[in-house]
């Protein structure tokens, strides 16, 4: 997911999703 690389305006307001999503990656992946 390459929402995180978007421009920083908009980086802002997703930053949660981004984060989020990095660590539901992580989980999935077990690397915790």
């Amino acid at each position: 997911m390459h929402a995180c690389t978007i421009s920083l305006q908009v980086k802002i307001q997703v930053n949660d999703l981004c984060v989020s999503a990095h660590w539901h990656n992580v989980e999935m992946l077990g690397l915790e």
